[in-house]
């Protein structure tokens, strides 16, 4: 199982505020703090997020804070669910995919339409 640390750096005369992720072996993403946030974990939990799209690992984190910073891990899934998960990432692309096709289709006839009565009666305006 993957754990991920990360902790919080402060600013310097050069850098601001920053939250560093990292694991044992080494893989380290280090991105801005950012203190609009509502809650103390989201900076933390955004910076392990960053490491995990980085290295390209799927899964749910969970974690809590430790006197250094904060400490995340990955739930156990089973094959099957996160096949369900690839299965529902793939839908929900597609249907953002058809979304946009449907508001062009939708929006089609209407500019065609104002095209042809423009041409037809030029005093008209679309």
């Amino acid at each position: 199982m993957k754990a991920i640390l990360t902790k919080y750096l402060p600013a310097t005369n050069h850098r601001p505020s920053r939250i560093t992720a990292f694991d044992g072996n080494g893989h380290r993403v280090t991105i801005s703090y950012d203190s609009n946030l509502d809650h103390h974990e989201e900076p933390h939990r955004k910076a392990a997020l960053a490491l995990c799209k980085k290295m390209d690992w799927p899964g749910v984190l969970v974690g809590g804070g430790t006197k250094d910073g904060w400490a995340f891990c990955f739930l156990e899934a089973s094959p099957e669910a996160m096949a369900m998960r690839a299965a529902l990432v793939a839908c929900v692309d597609r249907m953002a995919e058809l979304q946009e096709r449907t508001n062009y289709l939708l929006a089609w006839p209407r500019v065609q339409a104002s095209d042809a009565l423009a041409a037809s009666d030029p005093s008209r305006k679309p």
